[in-house]
């Protein structure tokens, strides 16, 4: 498993969320899950999705740039 960062592509400085996944599918399918602001994170045509190691929460958790983490209740 890898941290990835799911971000919407037109708003570069806006709310970004770090996951811990096993894909880049899963690690859109949490944050569509589990962040109301995030529904269409797994249009790819909407956000970008990429390994990154910046924030590295633990497994169960999101963080978000703007906000505080959040907590994966649904897979």
């Amino acid at each position: 498993m890898q941290h990835y960062r799911v971000q919407p592509l037109d708003d570069p400085d806006g709310d970004a969320y770090w996951v811990l996944a096993p894909s880049e599918e899963e690690a859109r399918r949490f944050v569509a899950l589990n962040v109301a602001d995030a529904r269409e994170a797994v249009k790819t045509a909407k956000f970008m999705c990429e390994p990154d190691r910046y924030k590295q929460p633990p497994c169960g958790f999101i963080y978000r740039r703007l906000s505080g983490p959040v907590a994966i209740a649904r897979l």
